[in-house]
């Protein structure tokens, strides 16, 4: 596969540049096969050039309403955007095979510390308390120690690996390594073993809307939330799903007609019939139909947009 050109679109957030759009997809780069490729040559594309060139070969004028796609030239695109992902990725989205993935089921960790102050360290706090429970008439207390007491939730694939996290949080932040020292006094699993609160925002190579998804819910709602990639299978541990828009892989064809073939597709068509409650955002939506998990379909009609009906 040769990369004959590409585009990458950037937006300022927050003053800083930042990349906002899909990146080297067949929707913003020219692919050619190399087997094919000869200098001064302009080999076929797998990309969407065949809609493109169609489209300017009727004489359409860009202005709605837009002609009607033939079937082949659907077919066609969809077959270029299929064999681009496989010699891309090595995989074929109709397969169901699972693809390797980093990826580890984690789950909710709830993780309590302790910072007190060290032995021979002037503990202002405490001795405040202690007058303050004397003129109570607490008499018998004889010494105060102030301390501050943490409780954290983590996300974490194991609860060795959040104590880790929780101890590098206590030497950084949490406790003054100079003055004071703390211990973690314990590291239970938040979801006590069933289906946990978290929320799990899926995302895929062409997912635009994920961050803000996950903000909506880990920052407005303050919910337990973490990015799902679309090659996990292990989604028992959520609450709920979301699937948010994107534009990228078939949508010049339908909304969602590839992205329905993600490994994780199938791992949330069981959720779902468990009764897990699935959200579909913008496009997330179109692959939940694609995915015949809503019923109803999407369909072109006389202009250049499509409409859900369902």
């Amino acid at each position: 596969m040769l990369l004959a050109d590409t585009k990458f679109e950037f937006g300022m957030i927050q003053g800083q540049l930042t990349v906002i759009d899909e990146m080297l997809t067949p929707d913003s780069s020219r692919y050619w096969d190399a087997s094919t490729h000869s200098p001064g040559s302009e080999p076929e594309s797998l990309t969407s050039n065949m809609y493109r060139n169609w489209l300017d070969s009727t004489g359409w004028n860009h202005e709605p309403p837009a002609p009607v796609l033939p079937d082949d030239v659907i077919t066609g695109t969809q077959q270029r955007y299929i064999e681009a992902f496989q010699r891309l990725t090595g995989h074929d989205p109709a397969s169901g095979e699972e693809r390797p993935t980093n990826e580890k089921s984690h789950s909710i960790w709830q993780v309590d510390v302790l910072v007190m102050p060290k032995a021979g360290v002037n503990d202002r706090k405490g001795g405040c308390i202690r007058g303050g429970l004397h003129s109570l008439g607490y008499s018998g207390v004889e010494r105060v120690r102030a301390g501050k007491h943490y409780r954290l939730r983590l996300d974490a694939p194991a609860a060795d690996a959040a104590r880790a996290t929780a101890e590098e949080m206590a030497e950084k932040l949490l406790a003054n390594p100079v003055i004071q020292t703390y211990v973690i006094e314990s590291v239970t699993e938040a979801s006590g073993g069933g289906m946990s609160s978290q929320i799990g925002v899926i995302t895929f190579p062409g997912s635009n809307g994920d961050q803000d998804s996950f903000d909506a819910f880990a920052l407005n709602l303050s919910a337990p939330t973490r990015m799902i990639d679309y090659r996990e299978t292990d989604l028992s541990r959520l609450a709920a799903i979301v699937l948010p828009g994107g534009s990228s892989y078939g949508d010049h064809l339908r909304c969602g007609a590839i992205a329905r073939f993600a490994p994780v597709m199938e791992s949330l068509k069981d959720f779902a019939a468990k009764g897990g409650p699935v959200l579909g955002l913008c496009n997330g939506f179109h692959v939940l139909t694609e995915a015949h998990l809503l019923p109803g379909r999407s369909f072109g009609t006389n202009r250049s947009t499509s409409i859900a009906d369902g």
